[in-house]
């Protein structure tokens, strides 16, 4: 049991005062706005954990959600965006102890500085960084037009070589060679290489013999639609997506009933000939886009699902248009609007809203769980906050499969600024054709010109290889 709503809690000298214990059922809706309390509720717990020589007690709390207009009397427990829009209320309580472990979000009251308590700010958490980086003014772009090939060539003739376009192909001049690119995939990547990361069931096992973590999964043929669904309701959710995919097209995550399978059987089955993947979900974490070139981690930025946040006053279409706006203005996204379907309003209703709810000033409402640039997420930089050791594991990604050079790999992690741990990431994809847009042109944060360090990669081994034919 725990408080009713989570302003009924107080931090005092000698510990904390939780009022109006309860059984969470409080669903009153003009109740929570007269009150000025977010409809979430709190499970206490004591943590005990023994150390060399007696024991550290803490307790946490791990918010719910009980209003059940949203929930429909199911409540269950907060979600990453509900979380940071807890962050504020808490902070004015000075509760600054906010972390996650393998039951969900928590924070704690505890006023020590035991090894169970870490300082919030010490944490560098995902919600924590993030939204820092959000809280500043997206980015402008004074009417460029974005182009992967124009990237490429420009900053390869800044280098003195020159290139051409056949099709959809660019030929650069390296002297003696020409390097040939289909988007950012580079004539220097083996064709085993890529047909390995283009099925995505064999990638999971070339991950998982390097270590790596990736989520439970199978392949099912277009014909096995009901052992697809059965193997789909034994998982706490489900992700439903084509075995060839890319760019998210016939992707949906968060399936939970039979509904929501019919709608992404017939999405994934509308955009492949091959298998269907069906896997567990990693719920709670934040997505992360890591650029590999050459070996080497060179930029990360993080997706955020399609969302708006409310101010008080505009509806949530309203919101959505003007987010498109400021999209439009950006070279990468301005062909990347957030459109509204069947699916993201059954998504916006599960948060008990409807395109003409007015959301309470700072909350953020989402408009699709799955969380792609390409359907209207939000692009953020993270390169310089993110762990090293989470560069490394992209490295170790790319590595396991034979012949990638530059290539994009897709994390999901708890806390992307933190060193990874056995079972707090995963690792969903890998592309050899990786965007890098987001990287030049991301809606928060800083610009990486990442094109300069794919030229730089291929001039430098261009060079290697003819010296190394020269001294032989």
């Amino acid at each position: 049991h725990g408080p009713h709503i989570l302003n009924e809690f107080e931090v005092c000298q000698s510990g904390t005062i939780v009022y109006s214990i309860g059984n969470f059922i409080f669903n009153s809706k003009g109740r929570y706005k007269k009150l000025e309390a977010l409809p979430y509720s709190a499970i206490a717990k004591l943590h005990f954990e023994e150390n060399e020589y007696d024991w550290n007690i803490e307790l946490r709390f791990y918010p719910i959600v009980t209003d059940n207009k949203i929930t429909n009397f199911q409540s269950r427990p907060i979600n990453e965006n509900e979380y940071r829009n807890l962050q504020k209320m808490l902070s004015e309580k000075n509760v600054t102890n906010l972390s996650k472990d393998s039951i969900g979000f928590y924070f704690s009251t505890n006023r020590d500085n035991s090894e169970l308590s870490v300082s919030f700010q010490d944490q560098k958490t995902d919600g924590f960084i993030i939204n820092n980086i959000i809280l500043q003014k997206s980015n402008e772009y004074k009417n460029e037009i974005f182009s992967t090939s124009n990237l490429l060539a420009t900053e390869f003739e800044k280098r003195g070589y020159s290139s051409t376009r056949i099709g959809k192909y660019l030929v650069v001049n390296l002297e003696k060679e020409n390097v040939v690119f289909l988007e950012t995939e580079s004539s220097y990547t083996s064709l085993v290489g890529s047909r390995i990361v283009k099925d995505k069931t064999m990638t999971k096992i070339f991950l998982k013999i390097a270590g790596l973590n990736v989520m439970k999964g199978m392949s099912f043929s277009t014909k096995e639609k009901e052992k697809a669904y059965n193997y789909a309701m034994s998982l706490p959710a489900s992700v439903i997506k084509p075995a060839d995919g890319n760019k998210s097209r016939g992707v949906t995550v968060g399936v939970n009933n039979r509904e929501e399978f019919e709608n992404a059987w017939s999405n994934a089955v509308s955009v492949t000939n091959s298998k269907i993947l069906v896997e567990e979900q990693f719920i709670g974490g934040t997505e992360a886009r890591y650029l590999v070139v050459g070996g080497h981690c060179v930029a990360v930025f993080s997706c955020i699902s399609p969302n708006i946040i409310g101010n008080g006053i505009n509806t949530i279409e309203e919101l959505i248009n003007i987010k498109n706006k400021i999209r439009l203005k950006n070279p990468h996204l301005k062909n990347r609007l957030i459109k509204i379907n069947k699916y993201r309003l059954s998504v916006i209703s599960s948060q008990g809203y409807e395109l003409s709810s007015i959301p309470d000033n700072g909350v953020t409402v989402t408009i699709d769980w799955k969380s792609a640039v390409a359907t209207g997420g939000d692009s953020i930089d993270i390169t310089d906050e993110t762990h090293i050791l989470y560069k490394k594991l992209a490295e170790k990604a790319v590595n396991s499969i034979p012949g990638l050079d530059i290539a994009g790999v897709d994390i999901i992690a708890y806390n992307h600024f933190q060193e990874p741990q056995p079972n707090n990431y995963t690792i969903v994809e890998i592309n050899t054709r990786p965007g890098i847009g987001g990287h030049h042109y991301p809606l928060y944060g800083k610009p990486r010109n990442v094109a300069g360090l794919i030229a730089d990669y291929c001039i430098n081994r261009a060079l290697k290889e003819r010296n190394e034919s020269n001294d032989n």
